[in-house]
């Protein structure tokens, strides 16, 4: 709250995220907006489609309206970089996967090898009711988006390792596009040609 000094009465904050399609990135923004607005600020909401300029043509007329603060989930990480020489007396909190370089932002959220660790807690919590066949081991498969980047595969070491702990095994790691539809037909598949081996699937991105 000690940085919003330009709007005393009603502090101006700035909302930026990154995809019109992202379920997550709705429920991300109507949660940011309903929690704000209750808090007293006003809010500007902007959603930047998975487009890079135009996010960063959004950014740059937030901080031409003068807003106290901007939350941001970057539709790539270079954004950052663009933007935080702009935004030198306005305070950017990024929201989402915790970018490489983070620069002079804040961070709020888990990077994916918390996820990793939390979705692996939580198998190990309900293995008695994972382990479906009663074998020991939890068969399961990994989704994961188009791209083989670094993140990504050090997402799927992390889901393992974790899973080690309680007997896992991996029987397929699927590379979807990132729709609902190219899911749902990935698990189809899946279930289809693994049957009662296939005891859990991971989504691990998009």
């Amino acid at each position: 709250a000690g940085y919003f000094t330009k709007g005393i009465l009603s502090p101006k904050v700035g909302v930026c995220l990154s995809g019109v399609g992202n379920t997550t990135a709705q429920e991300l923004g109507k949660a940011l907006r309903d929690k704000l607005t209750l808090s007293g600020f006003t809010v500007h909401s902007r959603n930047s489609e998975n487009n890079r300029e135009k996010q960063v043509q959004q950014i740059k007329e937030l901080l031409e309206k003068g807003v106290d603060a901007l939350v941001l989930q970057p539709v790539a990480e270079d954004v950052l970089a663009e933007i935080l020489p702009l935004a030198v007396e306005t305070p950017v909190i990024v929201v989402g996967a915790e970018p490489e370089n983070l620069g002079d932002a804040y961070f709020i959220g888990c990077d994916k090898d918390q996820q990793a660790r939390a979705q692996a807690q939580l198998t190990e919590q309900m293995f008695a009711k994972t382990d479906i066949n009663g074998d020991r081991t939890v068969k399961y498969m990994l989704l994961v988006g188009p791209e083989e980047d670094q993140e990504t595969v050090r997402y799927v070491q992390n889901v393992e390792e974790g899973l080690a702990a309680i007997a896992a095994s991996a029987l397929q790691k699927a590379a979807v596009e990132r729709t609902e539809e190219a899911g749902k037909t990935a698990c189809k598949q899946a279930i289809s040609k693994y049957g009662r081996d296939l005891e859990l699937i991971f989504c691990g991105d998009g």
